[in-house]
């Protein structure tokens, strides 16, 4: 197996245990397990960073839904090479906003946030953006020869 096709198998791997794992916060019954750590993560920013005016755990947390999109959109614009970018944005768009519908009408303790919908869908967008980024610089550097799929493979 080529590195290429390997790095694309443990990538696939790895995202199915992040959106395992991030479904299960999702829809978890209760908010607290998500806020306790949108509260470790303003933290450890705080004392990574500093702490600039007015970054409070409330734009932790938009930051953290953020990211949480970003890194799987990201993932697969460079797993799934074939697939357009944009389609895993809308994709991402509809995930967010079935989960908070989801949370909003079903889970009775969790609500329905639509800065959590708009965080999710900027790093989603993000994502992808930076995913068309490093595609063309990768495309940059595939071998001219069509015979060669050495790089790419």
């Amino acid at each position: 197996m080529t590195p290429p096709r390997l790095a694309r198998r443990v990538g696939s791997l790895l995202l199915c245990a992040y959106l395992a794992g991030a479904a299960v916060l999702f829809f978890w019954p209760s908010g607290s397990r998500i806020h306790r750590m949108n509260l470790d993560f303003w933290w450890q920013t705080r004392r990574l960073f500093g702490a600039p005016p007015g970054y409070g755990p409330d734009q932790a947390e938009i930051l953290a839904n953020a990211i949480v999109m970003f890194l799987p959109v990201l993932a697969l614009c460079l797993i799934f090479v074939r697939v357009k970018p944009w389609v895993w944005v809308l994709l991402a768009a509809l995930a967010s906003a079935g989960i908070e519908v989801t949370q909003g009408f079903v889970l009775p303790h969790r609500k329905l946030d639509l800065t959590d919908f708009l965080a999710n869908t900027a790093g989603a967008m993000l994502g992808g953006f930076v995913g068309v980024i490093i595609l063309r610089f990768m495309g940059s550097r595939v071998p001219s020869d069509p015979e060669d799929r050495s790089a790419v493979d």
